[in-house]
This record gives structure tokens, C-alpha cells and sequence, in this order.
């Protein structure tokens, strides 16, 4: 998956900032680790290139030709978004900005729980239990973790009821309990943008000429500050 990394002009290897874990909905992925940016902009940024992936079943060619990132927001869960979708032969930049927000309390806008001090782990947690533990009396084994008492879901128990699990809007009751995960009254945000360009585009060039890679992604903080809110 990884062809190679790097941390401003050094190379670094991919596999010492990058760990297994598993994403709701999506299965297994891969994470960074903490890693400190210390210088701003485009001297700290931390720059991706990522081969082709081999999947007969999303494709013809039987090459996959997006890949998804996922944005954690520093959750210990993963959730199924902010995302976004890198597209074969394409640069992306990824610019970064973090704030701390900090509301009064008590809010009825915040939650001032501290076990979703991260609000991915809500979504999480609310999935998990609406979609899976309630109905089947089983738990997904990459979340086994949460609920170490509870039995392993049987891989017939997804199979036949595979769409009921993975759509998590179609039941109007684990709609209202998801959009009741409400954010922390003090919580950090990182902001986002995004710009990307082909391959063959000026900024882009490096790609247009090492065919070894087919994804190249960038990103890094402008500033090394935080705004405070």
C-alpha cells in the first residue's frame, strides 16, 4: 500500500508512523501514530505516496482506484467521517488549522460527559449498539475491546443482515440516537482544506513522472499555534 514517506525533505519510513486498526463500517485500515510537527507550513509537512491497491471487486481492472482518509479529530474511535477520497493519478494538500473551543456550562448544545469526551467515540459506541449488540446479542470482533463479556458475532449473524448493519440512517430511532451525540463543552477542532490537482498539473509533476505511485497526499499546519475560542 505505502510506497514512501516523508517529513518535510526527509524520508521516514511508513511503517514506523502508520499502525493496523479498524474503522466502523469500514473494517481494517491504517493509522498514524502521534507524530509532532515542529516546523510550519510546507517545511513540517508530512507528505504521502501510496502504490495501487489490488480489489477485484470494486473495479474491472482489479485495481482499487480511490483510497479513503479519515480525519479523527484525535478520537480514540475511528468514525466513518470526516473523510475524504484520494482519486487515482491525483495531488492532494491538505491544509491544517486546530481551535480550542471552550463553552459554558451547563449547555444544552454540549455534552458534558466525560466518557464522549471525543465525539467519534459516541458515534461509535451508539452504532455498535443499536446496530448489533441490542438485536443480536453479539459484538464485532475488532470492537471486542468494549465488551469483553459479550461473545464474537457468528459471520453468518452479518451476512444475513448485512445492510441493516451497515446503513445507519434507515431506522429512524438509531438516527435520533446517533444525532445525540452532542460535542464536548471543551473540546479541540481541527479545521481543513483540501485542493488537489492531476497528475500531469504543475504542482503535481512528481507524480506525472514516478509511475511507481499512483496517490500523492500532503499535509501539514500552517501555523504552529492554536486558536482559542
Amino acid at each position: 500500500m505505502f510506497h514512501s514517506c516523508m517529513y518535510g525533505k526527509r524520508r521516514i519510513p511508513c511503517c514506523d508512523i502508520f499502525r493496523p486498526t479498524y474503522v466502523m463500517l469500514r473494517g481494517r485500515c491504517f493509522r498514524m501514530r502521534a507524530f509532532a510537527q515542529t516546523e510550519p507550513d510546507e517545511a513540517g509537512k508530512l507528505t504521502l505516496f501510496f502504490k495501487e491497491m489490488s480489489s477485484s471487486y470494486l473495479a474491472v481492472t482489479g485495481r482499487q482506484r480511490q483510497l479513503i482518509v479519515y480525519l479523527s479529530q484525535q478520537y480514540e474511535d475511528i468514525p466513518t467521517f470526516p473523510r475524504f477520497y484520494l482519486n487515482n493519478n491525483y495531488w492532494y494538500r491538505l491544509r491544517l488549522k486546530k481551535r480550542h473551543i471552550s463553552l459554558l456550562n451547563p449547555n444544552q448544545h454540549c455534552s458534558p460527559v466525560e466518557k464522549y469526551i471525543k465525539r467519534g467515540n459516541c458515534y461509535v459506541d451508539s452504532w455498535l449498539n443499536e446496530r448489533i449488540i441490542q438485536p443480536f446479542n453479539c459484538t464485532i470482533f475488532y470492537f471486542s475491546h468494549k465488551n469483553p463479556k459479550m461473545d464474537v458475532c457468528d459471520p453468518e449473524i452479518i451476512f444475513n443482515n448485512y445492510f441493516s448493519i451497515m446503513n445507519v440512517v434507515d431506522n429512524l430511532s438509531v438516527y435520533q440516537s446517533i444525532s445525540k451525540c452532542l460535542p464536548k463543552c471543551e473540546r479541540d477542532i481541527i479545521d481543513t482544506q483540501l485542493f488537489s490537482n492531476k497528475f500531469q498539473d504543475q504542482r503535481s509533476n512528481v507524480g506525472a513522472k514516478n509511475k511507481k505511485f499512483h496517490f500523492h497526499l500532503e499535509a501539514s499546519y500552517e501555523n504552529l499555534q492554536e486558536e482559542v475560542l
